[in-house]
């Protein structure tokens, strides 16, 4: 290898280097310098400065320090540039066949960078942790003016084309999607495929997706503005289902279907909550309200209750009414008339009957709602003024005799004759539709019978058959089985019937069939029982006072030359003495012994301790005094001669809850002698009397035998 030197007439000198294989290696060593240097003079020492260094294809430029180009370094095929420090370069270009340019550091562009040529330039990054990187709002842009631009703000990235001209273009080759996947590529969020469909998707799963005919979407479409369809809108679906549904998120029960089913060439109205048609629409222009139209019917056809309607619909409108009006084609001049909306009053429904002769005024009102206030009036023509409840009924009706044939106002209809059906009507509540009371007709072969039924558990229904009339008349309360023309049953612990006054008084009437004004009177006059009788005018027969005791006083005013006295127990038993053999066993002769006892109890005057003796107010004891005996003295001589308070009246709680009185028997320690039974000393009385007169007789005998 050699190397040639080139002069020149002026300037530098340079080295020309052959082309061979190899590296060539220029070494000037002189005193000044060492080994592998390049010197120059003319500058700063250390420093060679020239115009130009050309390093051509498979030459290698070595230089440890610091290279500084005022003009431009040209590579020209090289390999690559190999820079252990920093390259600063105010200019640089790598052209010819080169393979690029390695950085092992950072390489810092104080300036732009520009790639340009004739054909297309390549930057190749082709390490696996290689990357470009752009801080935040620093922009990668795209065309001359930066119609394109790439950059992250800190919180968002943008893809901007702004100030762009032309479109933005995604494109892709013909075989490969472009996608738009979530974070991690575990699921598409849209896919854009070649010469075939786009892919819109939630949650993994497709909604949106374009087809050849149009776009097919999954699950449910919900528009929350206007939509317009400039074009036609074709749905092909079943019978069944809708291909528009309507419905109000907030309310579920607001889901409407309009759907047309196959074959039938008509428009449907279905609610998803039925399990029929609301309305149908059919391709003559007919309409009908749950009902398929009849293709002989009317224009709109309506079905309630299996019953149709058929006709034409006019609204009729003026200053202060609109109206629907039907008309039937058999007789045009007349028709059926709905309206009566009163700007200036009420608002309110008639219902009445229109004719061409009347000149389309109506003629009657027999039926009147008022929508505010939900009140009906049926009947009379004026019925505005009528409508003060939620139901009035009126008509003149010249009904005269409640019995027979004639027709009421009004009617409860069993459309269908079954022996033992009830015909009734229910009383309900808000929070429930189970009836808490009812009045009902049972329809029998024996006749018709009335019930009233009421509540105690309002889930249950009616409980209790309250009220009930018999078709003989016969009247029960809380029985539907009375025996009497009034018959009362009761299962309460506070008895069967309560009559109850607002005054002092309070009575129940009894009178006979015969036509005098004689009858009689029982109940209270404040607490106390009373038994009055009325021909006219009142008279108390008998008083049962609230202590117990008893006043009668035509008892009193009824006298007898004979009689026996009445005995009243300690428990208040009403006995009667009786004298008669029959009520008697093991009769005996009176003892004399018994008869001589009573000499022994000791006669007493006193005074009376008893209310019904003291005629003074507020004193304790009677105004004058009695004769008699003490009967606890006279217990202690002779018991038979005393009444003894032997048993009490107690009252006592039934197993139903109810108080009956009962008679107790007292233990025999606790008897008390209570009254001397004065009719027994007679008995003995008489025993002395008969002595005494034999003893009388007897002496009266020795005295006429000594003739004294």
């Amino acid at each position: 290898m050699a190397l040639k030197l080139k002069g020149s007439t002026s300037g530098f000198v340079g080295l020309d280097a052959p082309a061979v294989a190899g590296n060539n290696t220029l070494i000037l060593p002189e005193n000044t310098g060492s080994a592998q240097q390049l010197l120059g003079n003319d500058i700063t020492a250390g420093v060679v400065t020239f115009t130009s260094v050309t390093v051509n294809r498979n030459g290698d430029l070595t230089v440890p320090g610091t290279i500084s180009i005022g003009g431009t370094l040209t590579y020209e095929d090289v390999t690559s540039v190999d820079s252990v420090g920093i390259v600063t370069a105010r200019g640089l270009s790598i052209f010819g066949n080169t393979t690029g340019l390695n950085a092992t550091g950072i390489s810092t562009f104080t300036s732009d960078v520009f790639f340009s040529g004739a054909s297309s330039k390549t930057i190749t990054f082709d390490q696996s942790e290689g990357h470009i990187r752009y801080l935040d709002n620093a922009k990668a842009q795209f065309g001359t003016q930066g119609d394109l631009q790439l950059y992250h703000t800190g919180s968002h990235s943008f893809i901007d084309h702004t100030n762009g001209t032309g479109h933005l273009i995604l494109g892709s080759s013909a075989s490969n999607n472009v996608d738009i996947m979530k974070a991690g590529y575990s699921e598409y969020m849209a896919r854009f495929k070649p010469d075939s469909s786009v892919d819109l998707y939630y949650d993994a799963n497709v909604r949106f997706k374009t087809s050849p005919s149009g776009v097919d979407i999954t699950g449910t479409l919900n528009v929350t503005g206007i939509s317009t369809f400039t074009g036609g809108l074709l749905h092909i679906t079943s019978a069944t289902e809708p291909a528009i549904r309507i419905q109000d998120t907030n309310n579920a029960n607001s889901d409407f279907k309009i759907y047309s089913p196959d074959g039938s060439n008509h428009l449907r109205i279905y609610h998803q909550n039925t399990t029929s048609d609301l309305a149908t629409l059919t391709s003559g222009g007919q309409v009908g309200i749950n009902q398929v139209p009849d293709a002989s019917g009317g224009l709109v056809q309506i079905k309630y209750n299996e019953v149709y309607t058929s006709g034409t619909t006019n609204l009729l409108t003026s200053a202060a009414k609109a109206a629907l009006r039907i008309r039937t084609s058999s007789d045009s001049s007349k028709s059926l008339y709905f309206g009566g909306i009163d700007e200036s009053a009420t608002p309110y429904l008639q219902v009445g009957n229109m004719s061409s002769a009347s000149g389309g005024a109506t003629a009657s009102y027999p039926l009147m709602l008022q929508p505010y206030g939900g009140n009906v009036a049926i009947g009379d023509e004026d019925n505005v003024s009528l409508a003060t409840r939620k139901l009035i009924v009126s008509e003149d009706v010249s009904l005269t005799s409640f019995t027979g044939t004639s027709s009421g106002i009004m009617a409860i209809n069993n459309s269908a004759y079954d022996d033992g059906d009830f015909n009734a009507i229910d009383f309900t509540y808000s929070g429930s539709t189970n009836p808490v009371a009812r009045i009902a007709v049972k329809i029998t072969g024996a006749g018709s019978e009335f019930h009233f039924g009421t509540s105690d558990t309002y889930s249950s229904g009616i409980t209790n058959q309250s009220v009930y009339i018999g078709s003989d008349g016969k009247f029960g309360l809380n029985t539907s089985a009375p025996s009497h023309q009034l018959h009362v049953k009761s299962d309460s612990t506070n008895g069967v019937v309560k009559f109850e006054s607002t005054d002092d008084y309070a009575h129940i009437f009894l009178r006979d069939g015969s036509t005098h004004a004689t009858g009689t009177y029982f109940g209270v006059y404040h607490n106390d029982f009373r038994w009055v009788s009325y021909d006219g005018s009142s008279s108390v027969i008998l008083t049962i006072f609230e202590n117990g005791k008893l006043r009668s006083p035509q008892t009193y005013s009824g006298t007898t030359t004979g009689g026996g006295p009445v005995y009243v127990e300690s428990d208040g038993d009403f006995l009667r003495y009786t004298s008669s053999r029959k009520y008697k066993t093991d009769i005996e002769t009176l003892e004399d012994a018994r008869a001589d006892k009573i000499l022994d109890c000791r006669p007493v005057w006193y005074r009376s301790l008893s209310e019904n003796d003291i005629k003074t107010p507020g004193a304790d004891k009677s105004d004058w005094g009695w004769y008699g005996f003490i009967a606890e003295e006279v217990a202690e001589i002779e018991p038979r001669l005393v009444n003894w308070a032997t048993k009490d009246a107690v009252e006592q709680e039934t197993e139903n809850g109810n108080i009956k009185q009962v008679s107790v028997e007292r233990d025999p320690s606790n008897y008390e002698a209570e009254g001397v039974r004065y009719d027994n000393f007679v008995p003995l009385l008489v025993n002395l009397a008969k002595r005494q007169k034999e003893e009388i007789a007897s002496l009266k005998a020795r005295l006429d035998a000594a003739g004294l």
